[in-house]
């Protein structure tokens, strides 16, 4: 246990993230997802140095209510200001309401800006920090399965990206949704899953080969997931299952983080309040695992990537 702090103090950009938060009254203990997410907000408010940004990929809430955003509110406002950035991105989850998917987006710009004081023009955008840049590309709504990305979206992600790889820097893509295949999907998208199923299961849809191409033009490009509740898995249990929350495919860094706060399966490290530090360094990328809830690094969860 200990306050967080990056390994070495020339580090350039540090980024806290979380997934998965599901905050939700419905909850049969909703203390329980409002807890773990103070613990991982107020781990990174506390710690040592604080992180220059704080992501949280998708599903903040299980359903785009007034009463679950409330939750989120509350819980920010006591847990302390994580980050001078902190980013709450849209996940599928945050598009479903009894009033639907319009009614649920327009509360995710009002609390996400009643949070990180930003209203989002789109719920896609770009944020750049100590000069790198943070693409969020983003579901629109639930596709059939999937994510739901506009032409309109598509022609901004090729032009962000485009205008990240300028930069020379490390480039980091935030999304709810993984490339379809990628981290042992089908199968890992649920407990009860099966190699057979839909292809497109658990990943962002019918759009993944379009953004992987595009992902392929960028070099020292990190793309950062959520969505599917796969436990934390490192190095060795990739090498006896073939598949982890750290891959490379379609030339790309991939990484997968697990649920904060809704049940994680597979994977090696199933437990909850969970989450990653990614810290850049001018000849290195380093992420590591953090069991938020506890204050404490994962020692079998640590990525080095040279630059």
């Amino acid at each position: 246990m200990g306050k967080m702090r990056p390994l070495a103090p020339d580090v350039r950009l540090t980024i806290a993230a979380v997934s998965d938060t599901h905050l939700d009254i419905k909850h049969p203990a909703p203390i329980v997802p409002q807890w773990l997410m103070y613990r991982a907000v107020s781990d990174a408010a506390k710690s040592a140095r604080q992180p220059d940004a704080f992501v949280i990929p998708g599903d903040i809430v299980s359903e785009g209510e007034t009463v679950n955003w409330e939750m989120a509110v509350k819980t920010f406002k006591k847990a302390g200001k994580p980050a001078p950035v902190t980013v709450l991105q849209i996940g599928n989850h945050d598009t479903w309401s009894e009033d639907g998917t319009e009614a649920a987006v327009q509360r995710y710009f009002d609390y996400t800006e009643k949070i990180t004081g930003e209203r989002y023009a789109h719920t896609y955008f770009t944020k750049i920090v100590n000069g790198y840049h943070l693409i969020f590309l983003s579901n629109e709504h639930e596709g059939e399965p999937g994510a739901l990305i506009t032409d309109e979206q598509m022609a901004w992600f090729r032009e962000a990206l485009s205008e990240a790889a300028g930069s020379g820097k490390p480039v980091f893509v935030f999304c709810h949704h993984p490339l379809n295949g990628t981290h042992g999907l089908p199968m890992t998208a649920s407990a009860d899953g099966k190699p057979d199923d839909d292809p497109m299961e658990g990943g962002i849809g019918r759009r993944s080969e379009e953004v992987a191409a595009l992902l392929r033009e960028v070099p020292n490009v990190w793309y950062i997931t959520g969505h599917s509740h796969m436990g934390f898995s490192g190095a060795a249990y990739k090498k006896a299952h073939g598949y982890a929350s750290f891959e490379e495919a379609h030339g790309v860094h991939l990484v997968n983080l697990p649920s904060l706060a809704c049940g994680n399966h597979h994977g090696e490290c199933k437990k909850l309040g969970c989450g990653l530090m990614i810290e850049v360094y001018d000849d290195r990328v380093v992420i590591r695992g953090r069991e938020y809830k506890a204050r404490r690094w994962l020692k079998d969860i640590r990525e080095e990537y040279r630059l």
